[in-house]
């Protein structure tokens, strides 16, 4: 990783001879009560440089922007500043653009799992010390800043129609209506009811396995089922086997299968020969 940082309270450092970047470039700070120069290891600063590039890296190829990683480089310090400039090549500046936006609204769930562990890495390293990382002074970049105290979002929840199907447990409340399902899986969940009249219609099918619609919530960390609210039952028949499923196909087929020689249709599907030649 290539890059430097200058702390609050540093002394006028020389400006690096390279090209600038005015598009690509943004500050990162670390400020705090008595933070200099000084008193700053090296250590601390390059693991939270690290934590950074590699979160900034990982979206990128989550993004689909690039899979060879991402460079930092230092083009600038602001004299009298707590603030240095650090370039970043496209695509890797649209990836720390989107982590900054992470940071800035305190949602993380946006951003890949490996990204958020580098951002909560630098969390834990300004936390004992009380300093602030801060990213500033970008095009199109928000100011964002990781505390110790602050507080990050880590999923999302989803909203969307679904169904459920279960055995049905239990039936009762009021004034909110829930329900006990016995899931496939084995979980037992339990669900709201939109209304008394849908629960008392629900009360009928206690002990069967049944279908039910409604809206669900999901966390979009691992998709895990969070909330469920039915609001109508499903056609769902527990007493439906295989055999009336297939006496129902032969209906639906009438004669089409009569004329046809099951030993010939195999081969024809097979791409066998009518004749194999003799050894």
């Amino acid at each position: 990783m290539v890059g430097l940082i200058q702390v609050k309270g540093a002394r006028s450092w020389p400006q690096p001879d390279v090209r600038p970047m005015p598009d690509h470039v943004f500050g990162i700070t670390i400020a705090g009560p008595g933070v200099s120069p000084e008193t700053i290891r090296l250590r601390d600063l390059y693991d939270i440089l690290q934590a950074f590039e590699a979160a900034v890296s990982d979206t990128s190829r989550h993004q689909g922007r690039g899979a060879g990683g991402t460079e930092f480089h230092l083009v600038g310090i602001r004299r009298g500043s707590a603030e240095c400039a650090i370039a970043i090549d496209e695509p890797g500046y649209a990836a720390a653009a989107f982590c900054a936006t992470a940071i800035a609204s305190g949602d993380l769930s946006v951003l890949p799992e490996r990204a958020r562990d580098g951002l909560f890495s630098i969390k834990a390293k300004v936390r004992p010390r009380d300093w602030i990382f801060r990213i500033s002074s970008g095009n199109g970049m928000p100011t964002a800043e990781i505390k110790g105290d602050t507080h990050f979002v880590t999923d999302a929840v989803v909203s969307g129609a679904s169904s459920l199907t279960g055995r049905l447990l239990r039936v009762g409340g009021i004034p909110r209506p829930t329900a006990q399902l016995a899931l496939p899986d084995g979980r037992k969940l339990t669900v709201a009811i939109a209304s008394e009249e849908l629960a008392v219609r629900m009360g009928t099918l206690l002990y069967r396995v049944i279908s039910v619609e409604g809206e669900a919530k999901w966390s979009s960390a691992d998709w895990s089922l969070l909330d469920f609210k039915v609001t109508n039952v499903g056609n769902y028949d527990q007493d439906a086997n295989i055999t009336g499923t297939l006496a129902a196909l032969a209906e639906i087929a009438g004669d089409y299968w009569s004329d046809i020689d099951p030993d010939e249709y195999i081969m024809i599907l097979r791409g066998e020969p009518d004749e194999w030649p003799s050894a």
